[in-house]
């Protein structure tokens, strides 16, 4: 049987704690132990753990402060964690057993409880700190853990120059070097970041494509690290100059110029930095802990197939002690759903069944109106206790009809939409046989591919799926169409099949799927609407970082090149300054609609946002920008 595992997070943990009755310079180790060791077919962990590592620090101020600890966090699984201190006499000791040493405190802790708090941090007081410790011995007071994703540390940085008074005309490489770190193999103290070619052709003012790269792979994360700017000729790599600079300079500067120099230390041109920045990229963690909600929402089939309830071969059907086939899936999706919303509870419909001597209804809230009486102010029902109570009041009567299920959902993730936070809906469905309605489910498919949706179809009993399994909700993009021919926009369904022998099926398979699934869709939707945690800024410390050495020479927002017949009567080159005459004609970009020369005007793009398909000409100014997307 496959056996998958629950995404994961790679994390940084940090502790901190308060030491008393010890001087400074005291030596306190550390140990974290984490047990991670899951079986498929248990919702525990094993009994063996693994030590993440051994610490050691001195005692400065009555605090204690150590190196932060790697290790892995996996979605939706309670992960016990150990934090022992022991007093060492002599660092050299941390290599000694543990038995061996003093035990002067420990703390059991479940790093979910860390992760999933608003600030990725918690604070242990005394009394839950296990003292084990003779009088003389330190004693740890209180306790602060915080775990950061590592996957914070992954910004993205864009570097974009053009050059100016270059002393030869060529097409020319811009290189981007960083300066190796003593552990790092290689023939040359300098690694290759990137490298771009100018766009244009031959040029003394080339203007090259931005460089993009990760923040970690070009200096280490560390903004002085020293970096290098090569400047060489295309054609043959001949070096025309180099300037050295660190992105603290890029970022702290002003109106940044640097004058390259070639091998005699001559002046062979100046570079000009038009724009740089740096953005964090953001992981799902970021959006549990950064004020997202997830609002699941439970679609219960009860439509004829299924038999009625009393029938033994029913899957509703309701045997003392033992769970039916409909009870063990609702257990598995309620353990992945707890983790995510916040003490939410998750909203329960009902398809395919009549209430009372009503028609047939194809979506319908639980618990019935008669369930909610009998319960009277009690609104605590927990999911199973709603389908329990509401299971002998219904009767099995319609088919498989989804599309107003999904039209419920498409509605409530509408309003997630236009909702100033960051609130993302989960739709589960669980049914025991194929769709009626195929071409309704794949138009409202297509709609909510561009919401804050995720649906999840779980199929129970022996089938058969056909339309299910065909209509691409493998979370594969672009296997599903409309009526109308357009496509989903993203990943956002998925299809899960319990195997037939579902008395002995292992429900954490079922559970772990649909944690591998659900992190993915949210993601995909944050990049492909720009989301940003609420919190991320102020928790990381990373704040996003744009400047632009220019600002753009055209209005932007048009739909419509500008005209460019107001710069008709201009005698004089916008950009060089230069007077147009019979042979130094007069052109215009068709950006910005300036009166240019053809020197400064040496670049042809399609405009789409102007819904221009055809090269037309663009002015260096407006060149980056047009590089950029920005136009």
């Amino acid at each position: 049987m496959e056996k998958p595992t629950p995404p994961t997070a790679l994390l940084a943990l940090h502790v901190e704690c308060a030491v008393e009755n010890a001087e400074d310079g005291a030596i306190v180790m550390l140990v974290v132990k984490h047990y991670q060791h899951w079986s498929a077919d248990s919702d525990k962990a094993h009994a063996s753990h693994r030590e993440e590592g051994r610490l050691v620090s001195t005692v400065s101020n009555g605090k204690v402060k150590y190196s932060p600890v790697s290790m892995e966090f996996r979605f939706g699984r309670p992960q016990p964690l150990v934090c022992a201190w022991f007093s060492l006499t002599h660092e050299h000791e941390h290599g000694s057993p543990l038995s061996s040493l003093p035990l002067i405190g420990s703390l059991n802790i479940d790093l979910a409880q860390v992760m999933t708090t608003s600030t990725a941090s918690t604070t242990v007081p005394a009394n839950h700190i296990t003292k084990a410790r003779a009088a003389s011995d330190p004693l740890i007071a209180t306790a602060t853990l915080s775990g950061v994703e590592l996957n914070r540390n992954q910004r993205i940085v864009t570097l974009h120059f053009r050059g100016r008074h270059f002393v030869r005309k060529d097409t020319f490489r811009l290189s981007l070097f960083a300066k190796r770190l003593p552990q790092e193999r290689g023939n040359t103290p300098w690694r290759t970041i990137a490298a771009v070619v100018s766009e244009g052709g031959s040029s003394s003012r080339p203007l090259w494509p931005p460089i993009t790269a990760e923040l970690l792979s070009i200096c280490h994360n560390d903004i002085d690290h020293p970096l290098k700017l090569v400047v060489s000729h295309a054609s043959n790599r001949s070096i025309c100059g180099t300037v050295d600079i660190s992105l603290r300079s890029l970022i702290m500067g002003g109106d940044i110029r640097l004058s390259i120099a070639d091998s005699n230390g001559k002046f062979a041109g100046q570079l000009e930095q038009i724009f740089f920045e740096v953005v964090p990229q953001h992981g799902f963690l970021d959006f549990l802990c950064g004020g997202m909600d997830i609002d699941s929402m439970i679609a219960i089939d009860f439509t004829a197939s299924n038999k009625p309830c009393t029938d033994p071969k029913s899957l509703h059907a309701v045997e003392q002690g033992i769970d039916n086939s409909y009870e063990r899936a609702i257990n598995a999706i309620g353990d992945v759903l707890k983790y995510h919303h916040k003490g939410q509870q998750p909203k329960v419909l009902g398809f395919g069944g009549a209430i009372a001597e009503e028609r047939v209804t194809h979506c319908f809230d639980l618990p019935l109106k008669e369930v909610e009486e009998s319960q009277g102010e009690d609104d605590g029902m927990s999911v199973i206790d709603i389908y329990r109570s509401s299971v002998p009041r219904i009767r099995f009567a319609g088919p498989s009809v989804l599309s107003h299920i999904i039209d419920c959902a498409v509605a409530q993730a509408m309003g997630n939409d236009a909702d100033q936070s960051i609130r993302y809906t989960v739709l589960v469905i669980i049914t025991d046989g194929d769709i009626c309605d195929a071409r309704d489910v794949a138009d409202l498919l297509v709609e909510a591919s561009a919401l804050p949706l995720s649906i999840i179809f779980v199929g129970v009993g022996q089938g058969p799926f056909p339309r299910l399994d065909c209509m691409g909700l493998k979370g594969k993009k672009g296997q599903m169409k409309s009526s109308t021919g357009l496509e989903v926009e993203r990943d956002f369904t998925h299809f899960f099949r319990l195997s037939q022998d579902e008395r002995t099926l292992s429900l954490p398979v079922l559970a772990n799927k649909i944690l591998n699934v659900l992190p993915d869709h949210i993601m995909s939707y944050a990049r492909k609407e720009n989301v940003v945690p609420l919190h991320h800024l102020e928790h990381a410390g990373l704040l996003p970082i744009s400047k632009f050495r220019t600002t753009p020479p055209f209005e932007l927002g048009l739909s419509s090149a500008p005209s460019w017949e107001q710069s008709s009567d201009e005698k004089i080159c916008s950009l060089c300054k230069y007077a147009f005459t019979f042979t130094f004609r007069k052109h215009h970009c068709r950006c910005c609609a300036r009166a240019v020369c053809g020197t400064c005007s040496p670049y042809r793009r399609p405009i789409p946002a102007y819904g221009v398909t055809e090269v037309v000409r663009v002015c260096e100014e407006c060149m980056p920008f047009v590089q950029r997307g920005q136009l």
